[in-house]
């Protein structure tokens, strides 16, 4: 059926939000004590799994959002700055719902805020196999986040097939085990999978740069970045001599930590 055939309240997404909206708020002043051990065990359960399913959902509309380019018609610079205003979120949030959005099901043209999203130097995998899960409640979003991320550092050179099957198998992981757990999983399956040469680890370490200098106000300024090895050993070498100890003329041994003295 297509959707130009629904209202805005006649729309089979519309009505579910609203249902369950409606039905939630029969519970406000429910009295949860007087559940049983085993329903309440139930219910908790239960709770979980319907908000995986729910932030499937959620996921999916952002995607669908992004596709539309909504954000930037209604006046934002992004599909991420329109859902930080929106839902009044932080930067970072926004940014990781568009690239998760986008990732468990890619849309057929990728628009360019999610291109500019997506931290992998790859857009060719997705992750259908969690977005199952998800949509089941079998796992949650921070498993799905952890997915994300292993995808993203798999090599490179892995072929499609290759790692829809490491996909498959981080789902897989993600209905048995804690978030945590799977992120250690995905690391060891990432050791298994990298056939890359050193040469190629250190390229993709030196693409992945970053420096960034940022006025907290009070009289200080944040840095944050990162360097890939010989980019470090630079820095090293220059700051190193400056950061040696320096006792006072009287003897008196240096007082500044590590830090304070490589700053």
């Amino acid at each position: 059926m297509s959707s130009e055939s629904f209202t805005r309240g006649g729309h089979p997404v519309f009505t579910a939000v609203e249902v369950i909206s409606a039905a939630l708020d029969q519970t406000f002043d429910a009295d949860v004590w007087a559940l049983s051990d085993d329903d309440l065990s139930a219910v908790l359960g239960k709770l979980e799994a319907l908000a995986a399913r729910q932030a499937e959902l959620s996921l999916r509309v952002v995607r669908e959002a992004d596709a539309r380019d909504l954000g930037r018609r209604m006046g934002a610079t992004s599909t991420a700055a329109w859902l930080r205003h929106r839902l009044r979120l932080r930067p970072g949030d926004a940014r990781t719902r568009v690239t998760l959005a986008n990732r468990l099901e890619p849309p057929a043209d990728a628009p360019a805020d999610w291109a500019a999203n997506v931290s992998s130097g790859s857009a060719s995998w997705s992750m259908p196999a969690t977005a199952a899960a998800l949509a089941r409640g079998a796992c949650s979003v921070e498993h799905a986040s952890v997915i994300a991320k292993t995808m993203a550092a798999l090599p490179v050179s892995l072929s499609t097939e290759q790692l829809q099957v490491g996909e498959e198998q981080l789902a897989g992981w993600a209905t048995e085990f804690d978030p945590g757990e799977v992120a250690n999983l995905g690391r060891s399956l990432i050791h298994r999978l990298d056939a890359d040469t050193l040469e190629d680890r250190e390229q993709r370490a030196y693409e992945r740069r970053s420096f960034a200098l940022v006025d907290r106000g009070g009289g200080s300024t944040h840095m944050s970045g990162q360097l890939d090895n010989e980019s470090a050993a630079i820095v090293r070498a220059a700051l190193d001599p400056l950061a040696a100890p320096a006792p006072a003329a009287d003897g008196q041994p240096d007082r500044r930590t590590g830090g304070q003295r490589m700053a």
